[in-house]
């Protein structure tokens, strides 16, 4: 389009000679004005010369409309000045537009680098982000192992002094008399006891926290655990003379858990109910809701301050701890059922007046609802219609995860916590298709691939490295996040 302009400029020059002295026209000057305008737009030298040559050969038929003579020299002075003038702004608009494509380029190449830099920026913060989050998390540890060591060096040193300190007595003293003596003994007996008892909360805080505890899930009956931790915990009520009462309705609703676990969960929680209750009443219960199971233990003791309900179930935490007289205990019970609780699928929680006592809320997922349907024992089961997946891996929040995934776009399933079971499975229940993250134990899996490919059982690798520098490598539709 510029190019028809600067033609169609340069015919109406020529027009406009004709009509004002032909090839002696003063307005042929403006030619060269006419070149110098157009240089900033023109496309290149050719398109530029092609002008200058078309205008060229109208100039020399400019005196055949007069019908005069034809003055050869002056014709071919002016055309080689046009020429030479349309080569040169040629050049010059050639070299402009190369320019201008140069500083083009150049700004693209900028905008990219910004662009580059500034996703590498971006990435950076990301990283020192990630960076800080994961130094504050070694710190917080580190504060966590320091508290912890602290609390156990505490915890020990105290029944170990009076161990020791009794023993000497006994040892140096051969006079004791008897009732003296079986009162010393009696508190060694005491505080070893109490020795045993910190020793099994930590193991079972460390196995927890490791996920190296041995859980046995079968369906539990809520009622039968409450009421045998209500009778265990009895002569404790007894001697401080409270009142305890049973608040859950017959039948009773059924979780899938761990009996034993949960039993430990009740009594830590009245345990602490009867330590920090003077006077009054303890009530222990079960609230059926929709979905989930909903336990309870109340208490009319002295009650937690509120910034303090977050913190009971910190490791080592008790509450007044600074004060004198307070109830002695490891401060490892609230972590224990808050791990316990968590294990199971569920959450712990505690509402509090200061004065006028505790409850202790913790919830269950029913047996329905729970994502997670281990069997503990291979046994003969019923054809079961339908496509089937065994999902195998030792972790059980995996299972749980490509488990849920699978059934909710129609598959059932089964779990298998390791190989050796995973093959069992696969003989009895006869599944579709075996999912399976990166075992931790090859030990049976050559069986389990050979028992595969002789049956034509699909045997699929779910999992997706992510690389930090470059991203995920593989284009999909979804994808599920491992816990």
């Amino acid at each position: 389009m510029r190019r028809f302009y600067f033609i169609i400029s340069l015919a109406i020059l020529a027009l406009a000679m004709v009509l004002t002295g032909g090839i002696v026209s003063p307005l042929r000057f403006i030619y060269y004005a006419v070149l110098i305008l157009f240089i900033p737009v023109a496309t290149s030298a050719s398109a530029h010369f092609q002008a200058t040559i078309l205008f060229s050969a109208i100039y020399c038929l400019i005196p055949l409309t007069s019908h005069a003579t034809y003055p050869i020299y002056e014709v071919a002075m002016n055309v080689a000045a046009f020429l030479l003038a349309g080569y040169a702004s040629g050049r010059v608009a050639e070299h402009l537009q190369n320019e201008k494509e140069s500083f083009r380029r150049t700004s693209d190449a900028y905008q990219g680098l910004t662009n580059a830099l500034n996703l590498n920026i971006m990435n950076l913060q990301a990283k020192m982000d990630s960076l800080s989050e994961a130094h504050k998390s070694i710190q917080e540890i580190e504060r966590n192992k320091t508290r912890f060591i602290s609390g156990v060096s505490h915890e020990i040193r105290a029944p170990l002094s009076s161990i020791r300190s009794f023993s000497e007595i006994l040892l140096n003293y051969g006079d004791i008399e008897p009732d003296t003596l079986r009162e010393f003994l009696t508190i060694i007996n005491k505080e070893s006891e109490r020795l045993t008892l910190l020793a099994n909360e930590i193991l079972d805080v460390v196995r927890l926290e490791s996920g190296k505890t041995e859980w046995h899930m079968d369906s539990v009956d809520l009622n039968s655990v409450v009421h045998t931790s209500v009778r265990t915990i009895g002569p404790l009520v007894q001697d401080k003379a409270l009142e305890i009462a049973v608040d859950a309705k017959e039948p009773g609703p059924s979780v899938r858990g761990d009996s034993n676990r949960l039993l430990q969960v009740f009594l830590n929680l009245l345990s602490n109910a009867v330590k920090f209750t003077s006077k009054g009443k303890i009530t222990v219960g079960i609230e059926d809701t929709p979905g989930e199971v909903k336990c309870f233990v109340s208490d009319t003791g002295e009650g937690i301050y509120p910034e303090e309900s977050e913190k009971i179930f910190e490791e080592f935490y008790r509450i007044g701890d600074y004060l004198e007289g307070r109830p002695r205990g490891s401060g490892l019970g609230l972590s224990i059922c808050k791990n316990i609780v968590e294990a199971h699928g569920g959450r712990i929680w505690a509402e509090s007046e200061l004065g006028k006592g505790s409850t202790f809320y913790f919830v269950l997922p029913k047996v329905a609802e729970l994502p997670e349907r281990e069997v503990e024992k291979i046994a003969p089961l019923p054809e079961i219609s339908g496509r089937h997946v065994l999902v195998l891996d030792d972790y059980r929040p995996i299972r749980q995860v490509l488990r849920g995934a699978l059934e909710g776009i129609g598959y059932k399933t089964l779990g298998a916590e390791n190989v050796g079971m995973a093959l069992e499975m696969s003989k009895v229940r006869k599944p579709n298709a075996i999912v399976l993250c990166h075992p931790s134990s090859e030990e049976n899996f050559e069986e389990l691939r050979t028992f595969s490919r002789l049956n034509g059982l699909p045997l699929c690798l779910a999992g997706v490295i992510k690389d930090e520098e470059i991203g995920p490598q593989v284009a999909v539709n979804g994808f599920i996040s491992k816990p």
